[in-house]
């Protein structure tokens, strides 16, 4: 209590502005995902003090989201950092408004984060204060380098000497300078931005002279052309006073962009440097600004933390859902591609490299980069530099959505889902989340159905197929949803394996004959019953029989639990070999009995005793059972004295359904771990997902898993002694 009052005294010293009630909901969100995402033991640290804050904080404004963590002895340093970060936060807003001649700077109140570039534009608008003026303020997360600089620095005799030379040894000064700045910059953690040329062309030269080295390709990570009006170039030649030029025509510099450009794009692609070309005239030092300080930003995990705030706020109540449908959208929803529609529309073609018709997605998928992280983050540079400003990437996606027309199946699923409150539906695409949010417009479906999509690098958000497993991932076993996932391509199969259930989307009419197994993948109509019991909620459940609360289970589990019993007397307790009469297994020739080794044989050979006519079969792994253990076969007994978390079993399970999809799979164990088997751990959602059961004489809540003399494979043959 007295550490409570103690923050509340704080907030009210800070003063910051009461924000809506959604506002803290939303924060806490944001910090908990990077909170998960946090890698190093400071990282953890830091958002941990983020989320005891927002806590706080709304404790304060009169909008508490939950009670304050219980203290604990290790929350001394959390508290320690979160009082320093913010209150010298807080103080620097205060000074830097009074270095920029703020008009008040007293109502300067804000603990925003200063290092980051949008956040800072947005204190200095709320106060009326210069932007740029106050980023100088703060200390910079970039170095600027010009590349000459950095060669004459290091050559004796400075740029005259290096001008002399050949061009071999140019080249190895080049290389030793770049060297330098990566070095630099990997050692002070700051972004080195390097300005210089690809190229020298003289006007009137038949061939131009390369400047870039190997190194330079190790090195660099993005590349920013900048395409600047030749006429302007050329003006700018003629006016320079502080070195002699000579004259070049527009023509031959427009020549100039062309040759480096074209060589340029498949070279970064090659070597997996992002590339970009920006050709806007009036903004473009801002244009730049913003791209590099987006590429700083730049990681997968950040990705993953963008593309899980981003499904907070589309899908907020999650609590009340059962079920989720995520869908992809280009060529799952609709036959068409929003990606090579866009590139279609847009009016001339892009990069220069591209011959006309010739989709530049095309081209960059099929380069070296493939349909790695890298691409996916290349082409939402390439739909930043397609579009003048937002007004013209708005036309173009709404030309785009315009030319899609979704599957009638789909608006038919789509809008059955919307009317329930216990499923929710998003749509999870790599194509362009723009476009698809004004076709589910369209469609009135935007109020129901959800878009996390990709787009423009200033979009914020990289939607890669890593991205939406992570996403179906998140949805399944945080969430605790039954996910059923629609998708058409192999770029989907991370996000298929993540779902309870997998859908793979053909569409072909009904006279065609499946071009897949259908043994392995079902075919599947949206008007079948078991289909629209999956959506409505109503999924396969898991068949467990036990006796644990039974005294005769309770007398024969007696010597089983008894650590003083060993050898063949805890063989025999482990037997189901009691006499049995007038008894008929369905099947019994084409049953499997497999025993996993060691634990799992004396009660399989009691089984075995009572289906004589079974197959007996001992594994030690699940790549013990071959083929021909469960070809022709009709049942599967997988057979354990002790279930703890399940992961042994997981890999029988997996392997006898990749051999063979639709044999009946039982479990037969003497003791399992309650929770094992629970709704969201991994052995019961493959129990359902594979429609497996179990049969146990008892479950336990006990987590005890026995080591060396306890366990239970060494006393039942007397092997203690050798652990």
């Amino acid at each position: 209590m007295r550490l409570q009052r103690v923050l509340q005294r704080w907030h009210r010293f800070l003063g910051l502005t009461p924000q809506a009630r959604p506002w803290y909901g939303d924060r806490l969100r944001e910090e908990l995902a990077e909170q998960q995402a946090a890698r190093s033991a400071l990282e953890r640290l830091s958002e941990t003090a983020d989320v005891f804050y927002i806590i706080s904080r709304a404790q304060h404004d009169g909008h508490p989201l939950q009670g304050p963590p219980p203290f604990r002895t290790r929350h001394v340093v959390v508290y320690a950092y979160l009082l320093l970060k913010y209150t010298s936060r807080w103080a620097f807003y205060r000074v830097a408004a009074r270095c920029c001649s703020c008009a008040d700077p007293a109502s300067v109140r804000e603990v925003v984060n200063p290092a980051k570039d949008r956040k800072l534009c947005e204190v200095a608008g709320r106060h009326g204060i210069h932007p740029p003026t106050f980023h100088e303020l703060y200390p910079g997360e970039f170095k600027m380098h010009e590349g000459s600089e950095n060669i004459s620095a290091l050559v004796s005799g400075g740029l005259a000497a290096f001008k002399s030379m050949s061009e071999q040894e140019k080249a190895h000064w080049r290389g030793r300078a770049i060297d330098d700045i990566g070095r630099e910059s990997a050692s002070t953690g700051r972004t080195a931005v390097v300005t210089g040329h690809f190229m020298f062309w003289s006007d009137g030269e038949a061939m131009e002279t390369p400047v870039c080295t190997p190194n330079d390709l190790a090195v660099y990570t993005h590349i920013v052309y900048l395409q600047v009006d030749p006429r302007c170039i050329a003006q700018r030649r003629v006016d320079d006073k502080l070195r002699t030029r000579s004259a070049v025509s527009p023509q031959h510099l427009s020549q100039w962009q062309q040759a480096e450009i074209q060589q340029l794009e498949p070279l970064c692609r090659h070597h997996g440097i992002l590339f970009s070309v920006v050709t806007e005239q009036a903004a473009l030092a801002l244009r730049v600004s913003a791209l590099i300080r987006r590429f700083r930003q730049d990681a997968a995990d950040r990705d993953f933390v963008r593309a899980q705030t981003r499904l907070d706020q589309v899908l907020p109540g999650r609590d009340r859902l059962r079920t989720v449908l995520v869908l992809d959208g280009d060529r799952t929803l609709a036959a068409e591609d929003t990606g090579a529609l866009f590139w279609q529309i847009r009016a001339e073609p892009r990069p220069l490299t591209e011959k006309p018709g010739t989709c530049p997605l095309k081209l960059l998928f099929g380069s070296p980069l493939g349909y790695s992280d890298c691409a996916f983050r290349q082409a939402a540079l390439l739909y930043e530099g397609a579009a003048s400003d937002d007004q013209e990437y708005e036309r173009l996606c709404g030309a785009v959505a315009s030319s899609i027309k979704v599957y009638p199946e789909f608006l038919s699923l789509l809008r059955s889902v919307a009317g329930r409150d216990d499923v929710g539906a998003v749509v999870v695409t790599c194509g362009l989340g723009r476009a698809w949010e004004k076709v589910l417009e369209r469609e009135s479906l935007s109020q129901t159905v959800k878009v996390v999509g990709g787009g423009r690098t200033s979009d914020g958000l990289v939607v890669t197929p890593a991205t939406k497993a992570a996403i179906v991932s998140r949805l399944r076993h945080a969430d605790m949803l039954h996910v059923l996932a629609f998708g058409d391509s192999p770029l989907d199969l991370p996000m298929l394996r993540e779902a309870n259930e997998a859908i793979v989307v053909v569409l072909m009419p009904e006279h065609v004959s499946p071009r897949l197994d259908e043994i392995r993948l079902p075919r599947v109509r949206f008007s079948d019953q078991d289909f629209i019991n999956s959506v409505a909620g109503r999924h396969n459940s898991r068949v467990i029989l036990h006796a644990t609360d039974k005294e005769a289970a309770k007398l024969l589990m007696s010597p089983t639990r008894d650590a003083a019993t060993s050898g063949p007397r805890l063989r025999a307790a482990h037997e189901q070999g009691h006499q049995t009469s007038g008894h008929r297994l369905r099947n019994e020739r084409q049953t499997s009995i497999i025993a996993l080794m060691r634990g799992g044989e004396p009660l399989a050979l009691g089984i075995n005793e009572v289906f004589p006519l079974a197959m007996f079969v001992h594994a030690d792994s699940a790549s013990s059972v071959r083929r021909h253990h469960v070809r022709d076969q009709k049942t599967v007994v997988l057979v354990d004295s002790v279930i703890n978390t399940g992961k042994t079993l997981l890999l029988f399970i997996e392997h006898i359904r990749q051999m063979c999809p639709s044999i009946c799979v039982v479990i037969v164990a003497g003791v399992v771990q309650a929770e094992a088997i629970s709704q969201g751990q991994a052995l019961a959602d493959a129990m359902s997902k594979h429609d497996v059961q179990l049969v146990a004489l008892r479950l336990s809540n006990n987590k005890f898993t026995g080591t060396k003399t306890t366990d239970t494979g060494n006393r039942l043959f007397n092997t203690t002694h050798l652990s």
